[in-house]
């Protein structure tokens, strides 16, 4: 066997003494983005040499972790190195795997939808289970030393833009509880179970999947909370005045009333 084979079935033995369960469904679908055509080779030979390791095969596969970083990381290629970034920095070097997508189209930049599928194409990411992706071990180090640039949308001008029903939305978020569903149809006109799967607010939140997903450079949640503080505060002041004003309003255009009821109360008075 070459080099480049071994490297890629000591990759998958790694995957293999990873991979944790019985469907196998997702394990073959990363050794097929991997290695194409060769995939089934690849798991037999990957099989076979677990097996010859016996016991022992965690810790003398941890002695080839170099030689793995290595290989992985010489499949990434040009402005792909700001998805590897951006999963080492904001996204936790892994988790469930609907929600990694979500969020990475929420960031943007990344060159559509299908990052988190050529993430596992270069060895970036493997299925723990059918649903649950991670960084390999021996990738950690080199992912923690990339250099990379992520949109940050400024989260005042997002929310600027917004109506009461986003903006309430938004602060359900913030403050990780889900309003009570009468009271929000009560004042909003809409139940918030039945909106929360058609909410996309670009660059900040989506609820597609039921639970908001949020954008994580996008939001701090202290600098949002503030946010959301601010505005709120803004805006009671703000009807305060238009309230002041609309009864000053009042009062001139009903002198004839206001002088009856001021009449109507001094003679109560006396």
């Amino acid at each position: 066997m070459n080099a480049l084979f071994n490297a890629d079935v000591l990759e998958g033995a790694y995957q293999l003494l990873n991979y944790d369960d019985e469907d196998e469904s997702a394990l073959m679908q990363d050794f097929g983005l991997r290695y194409g055509d060769r995939y089934l080779e690849i798991y037999n030979d990957a099989q076979e040499f677990i097996n010859s390791l016996g016991e022992d095969a965690d810790a003398r596969v941890r002695k080839f972790y170099e030689l793995l970083a290595d290989h992985a990381m010489s499949r990434v290629r040009g402005g792909f190195g700001n998805a590897v970034y951006a999963l080492a920095k904001y996204l936790g070097l892994g988790g469930d795997e609907t929600v990694l997508s979500i969020q990475f189209r929420l960031m943007g930049g990344f060159g559509g939808d299908h990052v988190v599928t050529e993430l596992i194409r270069a060895g970036m990411l493997m299925h723990r289970s059918r649903d649950v992706l991670f960084v390999p071990e021996y990738l950690i180090p080199r992912l923690l030393e990339v250099s990379g640039d992520v949109i940050t949308p400024n989260v005042r001008d997002a929310l600027s833009g917004l109506g009461s029903v986003e903006l309430a939305i938004v602060e359900s978020a913030a403050f990780g509880s889900k309003p009570i569903n009468w009271l929000f149809r009560a004042i909003y006109g809409t139940d918030f179970r039945e909106l929360l799967p058609s909410i996309r607010i670009d660059n900040l939140l989506d609820g597609s999947t039921g639970e908001l997903i949020i954008n994580p450079p996008a939001i701090d949640i202290r600098e949002l909370r503030t946010a959301l503080h601010e505005m709120k505060d803004y805006n009671a002041r703000t009807m305060r005045r238009t309230i002041s004003l609309m009864d000053s309003t009042l009062i001139v255009e009903l002198p004839d009333v206001v002088l009856s009821i001021q009449c109507l109360v001094k003679a109560v008075g006396n």
